[in-house]
């Protein structure tokens, strides 16, 4: 009896140490960078700067971006690197992320693409956090833009915002196409992921459609498998967890030549206007939504869950 005793404890001890390689495993899993969005994936990986380092002259070591962060054009620009990251539900990501506060209309951190899409449709994604909003109404903007160096409201732009002019919406520009949405006001301190679809890039016929959704981190995971253009589109917005906070959309609309394009002459930036900003896990992908806003795949998040459930036994059994 004695032995059959000592036998159970052994294999239970063998169990628990199973249980926390599990876990172990799982939160390793949870934290591999994503392969995905392989166009351009910027994490904002850089554990050798300190804490509110300014980003101006550092160079990239992102995927699919070159070049070194500046602050150009007009007013009192502050680029700082966060080290602390956004993050959003089961959304992949790593390092830290940018904060950028400017008072003038303007764009800034330019970084040159490498790669040109080759197909017609970009997809993409970001991480947005709301710090600050002047006093003005009307002027409040933070956005993504594409397009030449220096300059920031060309036609073949491709301008994707989050709060845009204070009027609670988003916005979507791409080639001679312009639309603001509708929405809910971006709460404060609050992190939310910008997701965009724009097909006809680099084409030169036909039409433009382009698509921005904003969400928050109860309405990115409510689309857990159904990340799409057309069941973000059927949703309302505000602020329930099957809404989209913001919406912008441009169908059909025929650029006259000015199309959108990404290529290697094309620059991503940063774009704020009377706010202060937190950019991070800036993702463009040509495959689909839910590949520039990757996710664990589910065998993953099972055993995730299954290392938990473990070490939540083996907390009760040490209680015990």
């Amino acid at each position: 009896m004695v032995s059959k005793r000592f036998s159970m404890g052994r294999g239970s001890s063998l169990m628990s140490k199973a249980v926390i390689a599990s876990s172990a495993a799982a939160a390793l899993l949870l934290a591999i960078p994503s392969a995905h969005a392989s166009l351009v994936y910027e994490p904002f990986n850089y554990p050798s700067l300190a804490n509110e380092a300014s980003m101006n002259g550092v160079t990239t070591n992102a995927t699919g971006l070159k070049g070194n962060y500046s602050a150009a054009g007009k007013g009192t620009y502050a680029v700082t690197y966060d080290s602390s990251g956004l993050a959003l539900g089961y959304l992949k990501v790593q390092g830290g992320s940018v904060v950028e506060a400017g008072g003038q209309p303007d764009i800034s951190a330019q970084l040159s693409i490498t790669s040109p899409v080759s197909g017609s449709t970009l997809y993409g994604s970001y991480l947005i956090n709301i710090s600050a909003q002047g006093s003005t109404p009307g002027t409040n903007v933070a956005a993504l833009v594409f397009g030449p160096k220096n300059a920031n409201d060309t036609s073949a732009n491709i301008n994707i915002g989050a709060e845009e002019y204070g009027q609670n919406n988003g916005l979507i520009q791409a080639g001679g196409a312009w639309k603001p949405g509708t929405g809910t006001a971006l709460r404060s301190g609050t992190t939310y992921l910008e997701l965009f679809q724009i097909s006809g890039v680099n084409a030169t016929s036909g039409s433009v459609i382009a698509s921005e959704w904003t969400l928050s981190a109860s309405q990115f995971a409510h689309f857990q498998g159904n990340l799409t253009a057309t069941a973000l589109d059927a949703a309302a917005t505000g602020t329930a967890a099957d809404d989209v906070t913001q919406e912008a959309i441009v169908k059909d609309v025929n650029p006259g030549g000015k199309y959108p394009t990404i290529d290697s002459s094309t620059y991503l930036s940063l774009y704020s206007f009377d706010m202060t900003n937190q950019f991070d896990e800036i993702r463009l992908s040509q495959t689909s939504l839910a590949d520039a806003a990757p996710v664990p795949e589910p065998a993953s998040l099972g055993l995730f869950a299954v290392g938990g459930l473990g070490l939540l036994l083996l907390k009760r059994r040490k209680m015990a």
